[in-house]
């Protein structure tokens, strides 16, 4: 399992974002119809209001059921992370996320299942191994988009899932 802890200071995440289905394996086909609905043109307007780490377009998972249970609702979002959040009327909304240390673990490719494994390595071998708890905070997994932004037969190599931690008491 490749992981890095990094402390981030408070940002804000512009995009857009819908509610729908949590699919445990498997593409979900919400988040394609979504994605296909925004088109390549406002995924790459919202690359371009990204102005720090993690970069690019990020998939943003929010507001999960307590279970996450497959089927259970959440809010994702196509956003980008930046340091200077654009005015109110641009068409996107925001979300603030405080400054926090931030669990980053990277699957080996950017396929469908391994991507999904973050979450199992996360909770089931990560966090009771170390001494840290997760945050209720905004799930981020880049870049996993950020290649299909700027040509749409590109394949990322990996992708990234940021996910707020803090020590255990």
């Amino acid at each position: 399992m490749q992981y890095r802890l990094t402390d981030q200071a408070p940002f804000t995440l512009v995009g857009r974002r819908r509610t729908m289905p949590l699919v445990h394996h498997g593409p979900n086909p919400d988040m394609e119809h979504f994605r296909a609905q925004l088109g390549l043109n406002t995924l790459a307007d919202i690359s371009a209001l990204s102005t720090r780490t993690p970069t690019g377009v990020l998939a943003v998972s929010t507001d999960f059921a307590e279970d996450r249970a497959d089927g259970s609702t959440f809010e994702f979002w196509y956003a980008a992370a930046t340091d200077q959040p654009p005015a109110p009327d641009n068409g996107y909304e925001t979300l603030p996320v405080p400054a926090h240390t931030w669990l980053v673990l990277s699957s080996q490719t950017a396929q469908t299942a391994d991507i999904q494994q973050l979450w199992a390595q996360a909770y089931g071998e990560w966090f009771p191994a170390n001494p840290h708890q997760p945050l209720p905070a905004p799930e981020l997994l880049a870049p996993e988009l950020l290649a299909t932004v700027l040509d749409d037969h590109a394949q990322p190599h990996h992708a990234e899932l940021w996910l707020a931690v803090a020590p255990t008491p």
